[in-house]
């Protein structure tokens, strides 16, 4: 794949990224304290959150190398 490919390739990824971490900051804000939500269902939540702060990182680390 060409460089700039990968370039808009890595983008277009990071775009997802940010809204699916805007959507779970959201989700975690309503449900934090809501005591119909489940401990587990947190959980499930942070989980995801601190998979999409993992594949941030590893999107930064991406575009250094493709500088």
């Amino acid at each position: 794949m060409e460089k700039e490919q990968q370039r808009e390739c890595l983008d277009n990824i990071e775009s997802n990224i940010n809204m699916l971490k805007s959507y779970l900051e959201e989700n975690m804000d309503l449900k934090e304290n809501a005591p119909d939500v489940p401990a587990t269902g947190m959980a499930v939540l942070q989980q995801q959150f601190r998979l999409v702060q993992a594949i941030e990182e590893w999107i930064r680390a991406l575009k250094e190398e493709l500088l």
